[in-house]
């Protein structure tokens, strides 16, 4: 008997799902915050730090198992790396259930930027409360003062 050729579904680099996206984001957002290398972390974890970059581009899907390894080293709940996706619980059709997020709204979420993560980490290596309120009122003015002049 002939056998029907298989198609081949795996997927490539380039078409990780949205899910690995987000998981490597909110990975490489917590690590940076930490002030973790990836081979900081990739040691705490028992792997190597190409591992670790191929999670957090979404190359790679990262187990159930892994996040519980990467919430308990980056203190952070296992929930944390569930932002940004809709109710996984839900019994919603395959088709639906990321509510796709693209790439586009990925790159514009600006708690996902390397930058956004490193000015809230200065921000709170900086012990006097009154002295955080104050940069929190220059910036608010400055921002306010931008958008007016942008009008």
């Amino acid at each position: 008997m002939a056998m029907a050729a298989r198609t081949d579904t795996r997927k490539t680099k380039d078409s990780a799902g949205s899910r690995d996206k987000i998981f490597g984001l909110r990975l490489r957002q917590r690590r940076t915050f930490l002030g973790f290398s990836q081979q900081m972390l990739g040691d705490a974890v028992g792997m190597t730090f190409q591992q670790i970059q191929k999670y957090e581009h979404g190359t790679n899907k990262i187990s159930a198992s892994r996040l519980i390894d990467f919430s308990k080293v980056l203190g952070v709940p296992v929930s944390y790396f569930f932002a940004g996706i809709g109710d996984i619980g839900e019994k919603t059709p395959k088709a639906l259930m990321v509510s796709d997020v693209s790439q586009t709204s990925l790159n514009d979420d600006v708690m996902l930027k390397k930058e956004s993560v490193q000015l809230l980490k200065y921000y709170y290596e900086i012990t006097d409360e009154e002295m955080r309120k104050s940069i929190q009122r220059i910036v608010r003015q400055m921002a306010e003062q931008s958008a007016k002049g942008n009008k």
